[in-house]
């Protein structure tokens, strides 16, 4: 596992400084309310593509074993699913004539951002980390460079639309059919993902509902800081998290078909990784937001982002550990149906806390509202996981990696006016100092695996 988790850090790694070179050209490209328009356009992309087609996404990615009519049967789905976000920009077209492009660029976007994602999926299950990296990176590129082109929010929005198409055709798997489609294969499909459908459109309204009412509330403007900050989280922290589950999920379902205590195993050293990498950096974001959003964003959007990142790290880490991690056995034990009480109790505390705490506090109030939702949903769910028992008990070592993280933000805050290129590798330095003088989350397990030290 630990050599496919270095293959996806370092395509997700190339992938991500091309993302975070993406924020910093729009936050200096776009005005502050072309930039909050541009991002709840793009959080409206993600989230009607999560709600129509992820669900069969996952399917994929646990029932891949089936063979190439799966593919050919999920493609045809794609398609027919398709047509619905094309329908709607024609409704919105009819009704709004003036926003007819943005929402032709909207339906666009989530046909192509489906089609990408079942191509990424496709290309993870056959454990095929480099295609997975020639389609990351050549969406990524095709953006910036149609993006550059669009001098505002709609023209960006169809270059996020067109890079997702170009990927898609030129580097992922071939689309053409290899087996017929089958339809009977949407049975097990159905059985295994329908259940999360629920959950999905919860996720999709967790994610949606922040920015929906802060454009509401409180205009395009005061979007555009905290849209900067949670997609620079999401960029990293959930990149980082992202990459563990990509090497290890493929290898825990052969383990868990083999024989599930092995699973358990794998569990357990996905859990310290994602951890660990939780820990260090949420330890750079605790203590040098000012220069990291500085380094990022544009100066108009710098100083609000840079007051939220402490807030939306924390976020992202809890919704991370939880999608990556806390969720997972109940993919194994295909029983995704468990995890929807608490995505929907999200998605519910969610919408009410941004709109108790929005009209009060504004953009603050909206990432402490996320933040307490995500808090309980990442419990819930953990608590879920350990009935399983396939996921290990973690509190000791989330105790552990959290003292390596405060004292490693608390150094970071001592040294204000240090430049990031010394703050952040002496903020390292620190944490992996402490977790390995404490063994936070099995680090020297971990590392002797890594290096094949054996185990005195």
């Amino acid at each position: 596992m630990l050599k496919h988790t270095l293959l996806y850090l370092g395509v997700r790694a190339l992938n991500g400084l091309l993302a975070l070179a993406t924020l910093a050209l729009l936050s200096r490209w776009l005005s502050a309310e072309d930039y909050g328009r541009w991002a709840l356009g793009q959080t409206l992309v993600g989230s009607a593509a999560l709600l129509l087609f992820q669900w069969a996404h996952t399917a994929y990615g646990r029932l891949h074993s089936l063979g190439p009519a799966l593919d050919s049967t999920l493609l045809r789905l794609w398609a027919l699913l398709a047509l619905l976000p094309l329908l709607a920009a024609g409704g919105v077209a009819l009704w709004r004539p003036e926003r007819t492009a943005e929402a032709l660029a909207i339906a666009l976007g989530v046909a192509g951002m489906g089609l990408f994602n079942f191509q990424l999926q496709r290309a993870n299950a056959s454990g095929d980390p480099l295609r997975y990296g020639r389609l990351s990176l050549l969406r990524a590129l095709a953006f910036i460079a149609l993006a550059g082109l669009a001098p505002a929010a709609p023209g960006v929005l169809m270059a996020f639309a067109a890079a997702a198409w170009l990927a898609a055709w030129l580097a992922g798997p071939s689309l053409r059919s290899t087996a017929p489609a089958q339809a009977t294969l949407l049975g097990p499909v159905w059985q295994y993902g329908g259940p999360q459908l629920l959950g999905f459109a919860a996720l999709a309204l967790t994610d949606s509902a922040d920015r929906l009412i802060l454009h509401s509330l409180q205009g395009p403007a005061a979007l555009a800081g905290y849209a900067a900050a949670a997609d620079l989280m999401q960029q990293t922290l959930g990149v980082l998290l992202s990459v563990v589950y990509l090497a290890g999920f493929p290898k825990a379902v052969q383990a868990y078909e083999a024989e599930p205590a092995q699973a358990n195993h794998l569990l357990a050293r996905m859990a310290n990784l994602q951890l660990l990498l939780a820990g260090a950096f949420l330890a750079l974001v605790w203590g040098a937001a000012p220069g990291l959003a500085a380094l990022v964003f544009g100066p108009a959007l710098a100083p609000a982002a840079a007051a939220l990142m402490p807030w939306l790290a924390t976020a992202a880490a809890l919704a991370g550990l939880r999608l990556f991690l806390f969720d997972l056995p109940f993919q194994l034990q295909q029983r995704t149906h468990l995890a929807l009480a608490s995505t929907a109790l999200v998605a519910a505390l969610s919408v009410a806390g941004h709109l108790l705490l929005v009209p009060r506090l504004g953009v603050l109030g909206a990432a402490w509202a996320l933040l307490g939702a995500l808090l309980l949903g990442a419990t819930l769910s953990y608590a879920r996981a350990r009935q399983s028992g396939l996921l290990p008990a973690l509190g000791g070592a989330g105790l552990r990696v959290l003292a390596c993280t405060l004292a490693a933000a608390a150094l970071l805050r001592a040294l204000p006016g240090w430049p990031l290129a010394l703050q952040l590798p002496l903020g390292l330095l620190l944490f992996a100092g402490l977790a390995w003088l404490l063994d936070a989350a099995g680090l020297r397990q971990l590392l002797r695996a890594a290096t094949r030290i054996p185990a005195p």
